[in-house]
C-alpha cells in the first residue's frame, strides 16, 4: 500500500511539471504576451485547474472549417471590389483618412466608399419603427442579422413585420446567435420558417460545439439591409430597451442609403456562408446618393488581427485635437490605455464619456481600476443618467482632416471620414 501510495505521488508530480512544462512552450505563441503572463501564473501555481481552464477560455479558437470560408469570403470581397474603381473614396495624401482608410481595408478587406448617405439615429424607439417601416416597405428581400432577440414586444413587431414581407412574396432571411437569441429562436423559428422565412442560429453549442468555436465566442453583429438599398446597423438589439432590469439602454444605429450597404450585405452573406456553406445572390451596388463617404470594418476571430482593437488604436494615435470615446464598458488593454496616456499627454483633448449604471458587475469593478490610471492625464466623464449607454464610438479630430470618425458598431468600425457630417437626429427629451 505505501509503495503504491508512493508511485501515485510521483505519477502526480511528473504530471504537475508536465502541464507546467508544455504550458511553458504552448501558452506563449498562441496567446498575447499580457494574457499569457497571468495564464502561465495560474498554470505554473495550480497546474490541474489552470490548464482546463486555460483550453476553455485561454485562446478565442473557431473551428478550421469557419477560419478557412472567412479566408475565401475575404478573397472574393477583395477580387469583387478591384473592378470598381469608381466607387473609391481617395483621401488625400499624407491625412489622417488617408492612413486609417488603408489599414482599415487590409484588416478588414472593403475600400472606402464615397457617395452615401448616413442618418444617426439614438431614439431607441425610433430606431425600431424605421425599421420596422424600410421591412413593411420591401419589395425584394430582407436580410437581418442580430446578436440578440427578445420574446417581447419588440420581437413580436419585427416577426409580424417578416410575416407581412414574406406573405408579399419578399425573400427574408433571419440570422441571429444561437446564445444570446436563444429566446426569440425558441419562440419564433418554427412560426418564421412557416411563414417562409430562411431562419439560422450562428455558433450553436451543445453537441456541435465543435463545428463551431469556444461557447463565450459570440457573433454580436446588430445589423438589417433591405433591398440592397438601405442599411441599419449599430448597437440595438431587437428587445426592448429595459430587457435588462433596472438598466434601460440608450443605443445609436445608423440608417445607411449608397455603395456602403453592399458592403453591409457582403458581411451578411459572409456569415451565412460561414454558417451554412451557402453562398448567396449579390445584388448589384447602389449608385450614389450623396457624399458622405464610409468605410465598413468587420472583426472577428475568423480575422488574423484583432480589427476592431486595431483601428481604434490608431484613431488614437492620429488623434491631434480632440478624442471622444464612447463606450459602456472600460477594460482596455495595454495598447489601449497606453495610446490613450500618450494622446491626453501629447494635449490632445481626451474625454472618455461611461455610463452610470453598469449591468456587468465584475466589468464595473475591473473598469475602477483604469480610472486612476486615465484620471491624471485625462478628462473622463461618467454620464450621471438613468439609461445605460449600450453604444460604443469614438471620433479623432485631427489638423489635417475636418475629421475622422469611428463608429465601432456590432460589425466592427465604421470609419466616416466624411467631408459633410452625416445627418444626426435631434436628441429626445427623457
Amino acid at each position: 500500500m505505501l509503495s503504491e501510495g508512493f508511485q501515485g505521488s510521483w505519477l502526480l508530480l511528473a504530471l504537475d511539471w508536465l502541464i507546467r512544462l508544455v504550458a511553458l512552450c504552448w501558452i506563449p505563441v498562441r496567446t498575447s504576451p499580457g494574457a499569457a503572463r497571468s495564464w502561465l501564473l495560474l498554470v505554473g501555481f495550480v497546474p490541474l485547474l489552470g490548464l482546463p481552464l486555460y483550453l476553455l477560455l485561454g485562446h478565442p479558437w473557431l473551428s478550421a472549417r469557419r477560419v478557412r470560408r472567412q479566408a475565401q469570403v475575404s478573397r472574393r470581397i477583395r477580387r469583387q471590389q478591384a473592378l470598381q474603381h469608381a466607387l473609391r473614396w481617395r483621401p488625400e495624401e499624407g491625412t489622417a483618412a488617408a492612413e486609417i482608410a488603408a489599414l482599415v481595408e487590409r484588416q478588414g478587406d472593403f475600400m472606402p466608399t464615397h457617395g452615401n448617405a448616413v442618418q444617426l439615429l439614438d431614439d431607441y424607439d425610433g430606431a425600431l419603427r424605421r425599421l420596422l417601416d424600410d421591412i413593411d416597405g420591401a419589395s425584394q428581400r430582407v436580410h437581418l442579422l442580430y446578436y440578440l432577440m427578445f420574446d417581447d414586444a419588440v420581437g413580436e413587431a419585427v416577426v409580424a413585420a417578416l410575416e407581412r414581407a414574406s406573405a408579399r412574396g419578399v425573400r427574408c432571411r433571419l440570422l441571429l446567435d444561437a446564445v444570446g437569441a436563444k429566446r426569440g429562436l425558441r419562440c419564433y423559428r418554427r412560426r418564421l420558417q412557416a411563414a417562409g422565412v430562411e431562419v439560422q442560429a450562428m455558433l450553436p453549442g451543445g453537441l456541435r460545439w465543435r463545428r463551431s468555436g469556444r461557447m463565450d465566442l459570440r457573433n454580436h453583429r446588430k445589423m438589417a439591409m433591405i433591398d440592397g438599398c438601405i442599411g441599419h446597423v449599430g448597437s440595438q438589439n431587437l428587445a426592448d430597451a429595459r430587457f435588462i432590469a433596472g438598466f434601460p439602454n440608450r443605443e445609436l444605429v445608423a440608417r445607411v442609403h449608397g455603395p456602403v450597404v453592399a458592403h453591409l450585405e457582403a458581411v451578411f452573406a459572409s456569415d451565412w456562408y460561414v454558417e451554412t456553406g451557402q453562398a448567396l445572390e449579390v445584388l448589384d451596388t447602389p449608385p450614389a446618393v450623396a457624399d458622405v463617404a464610409t468605410q465598413l470594418l468587420p472583426s472577428g476571430p475568423a480575422y488574423p488581427f484583432a480589427n476592431a482593437r486595431d483601428a481604434v488604436n490608431a484613431l488614437i494615435h492620429l488623434a491631434r485635437r480632440e478624442l471622444v470615446l464612447v463606450t459602456p464598458y472600460f477594460v482596455p488593454d495595454e495598447a489601449t490605455l497606453a495610446a490613450l496616456r500618450i494622446a491626453a499627454l501629447s494635449g490632445v483633448d481626451v474625454q472618455l464619456i461611461l455610463s452610470a449604471s453598469n449591468n456587468q458587475r465584475l466589468t464595473w469593478w475591473a473598469q475602477q481600476a483604469y480610472y486612476i490610471s486615465c484620471m491624471p492625464s485625462t478628462c473622463a466623464w461618467m454620464a450621471r443618467s438613468r439609461w445605460s449607454a449600450r453604444s460604443t464610438w469614438i471620433s479623432a479630430r485631427s489638423r489635417s482632416t475636418p475629421r475622422s470618425a469611428c463608429w465601432s458598431t456590432t460589425p466592427g468600425c465604421c470609419s466616416a471620414c466624411a467631408r459633410s457630417r452625416p445627418t444626426i437626429s435631434p436628441m429626445p427629451t427623457r
